[in-house]
């Protein structure tokens, strides 16, 4: 894990409370010559009703080299309310489309807890 994938899930904690976490794919970094970015596609159960979850997508940039070394960009946003499989389709299709960004790692709950808490 790169020192930007972990102040994502720092950050991504103190946004996002951990136990309203249901579900969670999180991409592995994605390094383009002097920029580091990663994202994350949460399911929480915020603010939702009749089995939808609220889906938010994280997204991170990391300046890695050049004269804006360490500039930071972490914004989370609220995508949708739906159902589990339904993100896990649009999560599929992502991946599908987007190959150069890897297979993401699908936690549930627990196991995100569990590695933010590491």
């Amino acid at each position: 894990m790169t020192d930007g994938e972990r102040r994502f899930l720092r950050e991504l904690a103190e946004k996002v409370q951990p136990a309203d976490v249901v579900d969670a794919y999180l991409f592995p970094a994605f390094r383009h010559g002097v920029v580091e970015s990663g994202v994350a596609v949460l399911a929480t159960t915020s603010d939702t009703a009749d089995g939808r979850y609220a889906v938010l997508t994280a997204r991170y940039r990391l300046d890695v080299k050049g004269m804006d070394r360490g500039a930071w960009n972490f914004d989370v946003r609220r995508e949708a309310d739906a159902p589990l499989d339904a993100l896990a389709e649009v999560v599929h299709g992502v991946t599908r489309r987007a190959a150069d960004y890897g297979v993401p790692l699908h936690l549930n709950g627990d196991a995100y807890r569990a590695m933010i808490t590491e």
